[in-house]
């Protein structure tokens, strides 16, 4: 038992469809960032894409109790009814998306909190400050939106020994279950099901820090003003790479100065 925890054997997934795999990243998450991902696809765009997949993995912990519930109540749309709708094992267990975390922190994650903590340490940054975290938070969004689809897409795109590439594997050994839109509601209306179905309540999502912009307008002059500064946000993660962490908490006092500024009119 202990050898097989050191070097765990992973799970067999007989084809695209077979088993889709979620797991939470919140490496970030003291600046309003959490990832998810999913080893065969994402949540309900995907579903919607590429349809039902035949089983559903994830680990003991709460944050997935609604994905589970929207697949246990459609399961009849599943290509292999056979398999139970959903697993739930211990972390250690759900090695092959855990696998693609070390990729990501060490890509993207990590450098990018290095940087954001050394700015907090250096009092450069007040993260009590409603308006600081609400840029931070919407800066850093953006950024691991674009640094983790560059990951996934170069993820996909790797071949596997043996195997083939994600991306071929994917439009030849397609196997999931076509379900209506209509069935797949979104995750307000979602949540209200659960909870009027299953008797418990889930914990809603709210705001890291709130929106300080009292118009759309205002809004998107801070944007946009960014945007001239910055036009391509990708150099700020490769510079982090490459242990330059200036740019990137430069920006960041940036975005902070523009948002002050436009809120003093």
């Amino acid at each position: 038992m202990g050898s097989r925890n050191f070097n765990p054997v992973p799970y067999q997934a007989d084809h695209f469809g077979h088993k889709i795999h979620l797991d939470q990243n919140e490496k970030l998450v003291m600046f309003g960032v959490t990832h998810v991902i999913a080893v065969d696809g994402y949540s309900k765009s995907a579903v919607l894409k590429y349809g039902m997949w035949d089983q559903m993995r994830v680990d003991h912990g709460k944050e997935f109790f609604l994905c589970l519930y929207m697949q246990e109540k459609n399961e009849q749309y599943r290509n292999r009814r056979e398999y139970q709708p959903y697993c739930q094992t211990t972390s250690i267990k759900n090695h092959r998306v855990e696998r693609l975390w070390v990729e990501i922190n060490n890509r993207l994650n990590f450098p990018i909190k290095r940087a954001i903590v050394q700015s907090v340490n250096e009092n450069r940054i007040d993260l009590d400050d409603d308006i600081v975290k609400y840029c931070v938070s919407s800066l850093l969004l953006n950024l691991c939106r674009i640094g983790l689809k560059t990951v996934v897409e170069s993820w996909n795109a790797h071949p596997i020994p043996g195997k083939g590439k994600p991306n071929e594997l994917a439009l030849l050994k397609a196997h999931t279950g076509d379900i209506p839109p209509e069935l797949l509601p979104s995750g307000g209306d979602a949540a209200d099901s659960y909870m009027n179905d299953i008797g418990s309540n889930l914990k809603l999502p709210r705001d890291f820090a709130p929106n300080p912009f009292q118009t759309e307008d205002d809004m998107l002059e801070c944007e946009n003003t960014l945007t001239m500064r910055y036009p391509n946000l990708q150099l700020l993660i490769s510079a982090c790479l490459n242990n330059n962490d200036k740019p990137l908490q430069d920006a960041v006092e940036y975005i902070i100065q523009i948002t002050k500024n436009i809120l003093s009119r």
